[in-house]
């Protein structure tokens, strides 16, 4: 199973795994300079913010009239997240050196979308080959990671969520070197701007700060058995305080900053409603927004209601935008997609479901690395639940999307159990080689699939 505790299968990257990488990147930069500057969701309102900092060499006010959006009457300079747009005006100012003006500064924005989707890529490579003790494993959850068409489709326009994503895959893999190779600073560093990153991305992603807190004071606990328990207190400080203070220059002047300019709102979320509900068309005004708690209605009964879409309810919408809805939750892939990943979810959850039972029975760390990936999968989806029913009605897949570097541990840890318990499959290498040459051939087709809706699409 998970290879979390060896200290071998740690080469460096191989060629046909940074071909993986820059496979990706190209397929994400292509998708960023074709698009559409009206194609992405939200992009145009984000946009705003670098397009600011590129101009002004400064951070917006929330209420600057450059970075309001007029049907809103509010932006995005309200919450502290600010590390995205400063790395987009970056590439903008690079274009500019070039004579790149117009939608081509957009183009430019976006790659720091692009790049955080092929380091995510990067960094769950690294993953892979530290946790799953086979190549077929370990390309299964490459291969899973890389191809879904919603991830390639969040690398390739302006956005939060990229940056999130790459920021957790971070973390996972500072967890684990932490565990592997025990705690130097070289590994503290890489989660101390995992944790800024993610802190400066994306609220939706914090559960993985908290389980990156739980991790590493775990990871310094020594059990020898039942009765005899050591905390290794003088490196956990030692790192720790290396942590913290790398993580507080990293994020506190952004924090401070917000904190005042927002009277007090330290993550601006309230600060951006009040905004919306004092100035934003009236039926984009909080209060006059049909949500299900503003229509009284019961929370399970928003999960199967068709009142907002025809014939899609609000599970159904989630899932299909986490699979593949390009545009603005318009532009849908064949059928036969959503049924083929929700087959390898569920085989993938079911194993992993069975083989946490023996978890629980194991290692302490073992137990406490599962159940932090656990946390930070169910806290994206209550979080979207819960904006959905008393915010804003939005089934967004890109919502809950901080839970996909645990969603791809968990379904390629589940695959792997369910496969080592058919006898038929012991020592018949071809035959397991065959099998996943089948389900390559398949996240091919459907990555070609993705272009091709992509591309045909943006033409329309």
């Amino acid at each position: 199973m998970l290879k979390l505790f060896d200290r071998d299968n740690k080469e460096a990257i191989t060629k046909l795994e940074f071909l993986t990488i820059i496979v990706f990147f190209v397929i994400a930069s292509l998708w960023a300079i074709y698009m559409p500057e009206t194609y992405a969701p939200d992009e145009r309102m984000r946009f705003l913010i670098p397009k600011f900092i590129y101009a002004h060499n400064s951070l917006p006010l929330p209420d600057d009239p450059e970075v309001i959006y007029k049907i809103y009457d509010a932006s995005y300079a309200y919450y502290p997240f600010f590390i995205g747009p400063i790395c987009s005006a970056i590439f903008m100012k690079i274009a500019s050196i070039f004579g790149i003006t117009g939608a081509g500064l957009l183009v430019a924005a976006r790659f720091t979308s692009v790049i955080s989707g092929a380091l995510f890529v990067y960094f769950l490579i690294k993953i892979a080959k530290r946790l799953f003790k086979n190549q077929y494993t370990k390309w299964f959850a490459i291969i899973l990671g890389t191809t879904i068409p919603q991830f390639m489709f969040l690398s390739s326009y302006v956005n939060n969520d990229s940056l999130a994503l790459m920021a957790s895959a971070m973390m996972v893999l500072g967890w684990i070197c932490g565990i592997q190779d025990k705690w130097n600073f070289k590994n503290a560093t890489l989660l101390a701007i995992g944790i800024i990153i993610c802190a400066l991305s994306y609220y939706n992603a914090y559960a993985w700060i908290l389980t990156s807190m739980i991790m590493f004071v775990v990871s310094f606990i020594n059990k020898e058995n039942e009765e005899k328990v050591k905390l290794d207190y003088k490196n956990m400080l030692k790192y720790g305080i290396f942590i913290s203070v790398i993580v507080l220059i990293g994020i506190g002047f952004f924090f401070i900053r917000n904190y005042i300019v927002t009277d007090g709102d330290l993550l601006g979320i309230d600060a951006f409603l009040n905004a919306c509900e004092e100035g934003a068309e009236d039926f984009l005004k909080p209060s006059n927004r049909e949500t299900p708690k503003n229509l009284g209605m019961p929370i399970l009964e928003m999960f199967t209601t068709l009142r907002y879409h025809q014939n899609e309810t609000w599970i159904t919408n989630t899932y299909k935008s986490f699979v593949c809805t390009l545009g603005k939750m318009v532009h849908y892939i064949a059928s036969p997609v959503y049924i083929f990943y929700g087959i390898i979810f569920a085989i993938g959850i079911i194993g992993m479901i069975i083989h946490f039972f023996k978890i629980l029975k194991g290692n302490y760390k073992m137990k406490v690395f599962y159940i932090n990936l656990l946390i930070s999968f169910i806290v994206p989806i209550f979080l979207s639940i819960r904006y959905s029913y008393a915010t804003d009605y939005q089934p967004q897949g890109r919502y809950i999307y901080p839970l996909w570097m645990s969603l791809i541990i968990f379904t390629t840890t589940g695959v792997e159990f369910l496969l080592s318990k058919i006898k038929f499959l012991e020592n018949k290498e071809k035959l397991k080689k065959g099998l996943f040459i089948g389900v390559l051939i398949i996240f091919l087709i459907i990555t070609i699939m993705a272009n091709y809706l992509y591309f045909t699409s943006i033409i329309k």
